[in-house]
């Protein structure tokens, strides 16, 4: 590992310490404008079963808060490692854990302590663009012996305004993160079909003002998904290959 990535690590954990040691809450940009982002990937989730890794999700953990997916845990219907990069995410979520909910410090390029082989499923929501993500998958790549589930939810790069915006929101980003492109999605080349749908258009400039509406979310959807142009305008994506 050179001397710069170590240093992109550190900084990514600091950054991460240092904000779930503050339990800083959603911005409401996020909490209204990705509303439907958040409801479909825990859904898509509900789909699963078996020995799951969840990466990089810290206390906004799925497994934490959607009451669907804790019964699952509960019944014995999935078994859930979650790991983070972030030592005080993860202390904080072992004090929520319950039989069946496991949390592990590890980083996700490397997955020193997990038995990726056993896997069924791969969960992740707004890490892969935090990640080296030729490095991620071909460590995994390495790693896996059969066929498993993918469901990620991230943020794409979007058109220029969006990129604007986050050029003037530096302090509630790490420096090194970088937003999906089609290409970075195309780099996932597991088993079966990847299915895309995307996320955020017109209630992008509603939700900077706290409104959220169904009939904005449903014009998103004709327009990023039905006339497929979600990979020019859209804020984020879910992208999965689960049948």
């Amino acid at each position: 590992m050179s001397s710069k990535f170590k240093a992109r690590i550190n900084n990514e954990k600091n950054f991460h310490n240092i904000r779930f040691s503050h339990n800083q809450k959603i911005p409401k940009v996020y909490k209204y404008g990705l509303f439907n982002w958040y409801k479909d990937y825990c859904n898509l989730i509900t789909k699963t079963s078996g020995n799951t890794l969840e990466i990089g999700s810290g206390l906004e953990s799925c497994f934490l808060n959607d009451d669907n997916l804790k019964n699952k845990i509960k019944n014995g219907d999935i078994r859930v490692f979650s790991i983070d990069i972030s030592e005080i995410a993860v202390k904080n979520c072992q004090e929520l854990a319950f039989p069946g909910l496991k949390f592990i410090v590890e980083d996700a390029h490397e997955l020193k302590n997990i038995e990726v082989k056993k896997l069924d499923n791969l969960l992740g929501r707004g890490i892969i663009h935090h990640l080296d993500i030729n490095l991620f998958l071909n460590n995994l790549t390495k790693k896996t012996g059969k066929k498993f589930y993918y469901v990620f939810a991230e943020p794409m790069k979007g058109p220029f305004y969006l990129r604007l915006y986050r050029f003037f929101t530096p302090n509630i980003r790490t420096k090194d993160e970088h937003p999906l492109t089609i290409n970075d999605l195309d780099k996932f080349k597991f088993s079966g079909i990847q299915r895309r749908k995307y996320y955020g258009f017109i209630t992008l400039f509603f939700s900077f003002f706290g409104i959220r509406n169904k009939y904005l979310e449903n014009i998103d959807d004709l327009l990023l998904n039905k006339l497929k142009l979600g990979r020019f305008l859209a804020w984020a994506v879910i992208f999965h290959n689960l049948s």
